[in-house]
């Protein structure tokens, strides 16, 4: 057995000796006192999480959902209309150009920038 001078034993073999009680956890009443004294520890305080983890939830691991019956099923909702666009003097002329014809912006740049 890997113990230091003092008969304690050292920080590595504890760890996975307190791994293998977490992973190998029995009931109190089939523990067997020769078992390792951290393995018992370990298997002690696995015991008060246990406890008090049914002092919230007595029974339970996990809290339940009232079933509830589906009512309706409500049909789709109708597709969006087309938007409604005002177009006030506060706005500059590019955005107010978003609806006018191709064609009359043709003629407006032509007016404009004296191209035709």
């Amino acid at each position: 057995m890997s113990t230091t001078r003092s008969g304690q034993v050292d920080l590595l073999k504890e760890l996975r000796l307190r791994r293998w009680a977490r992973e190998n956890y029995v009931p109190a009443s089939e523990r067997k006192p020769s078992w390792h004294s951290l393995v018992l520890d370990e298997m002690r305080l696995k015991d008060a999480e246990i406890a008090q983890r049914e002092v919230f939830h007595p029974g339970k691991r996990f809290v339940p959902l009232e079933p509830m019956p589906i009512q309706a099923i409500h049909p789709a909702h109708p597709a969006p209309g087309n938007p409604n666009v005002r177009f006030d003097g506060a706005m500059n002329a590019r955005h107010a150009y978003a609806n006018v014809r191709h064609n009359d912006l043709i003629e407006d740049d032509e007016r404009l920038f004296g191209l035709g």
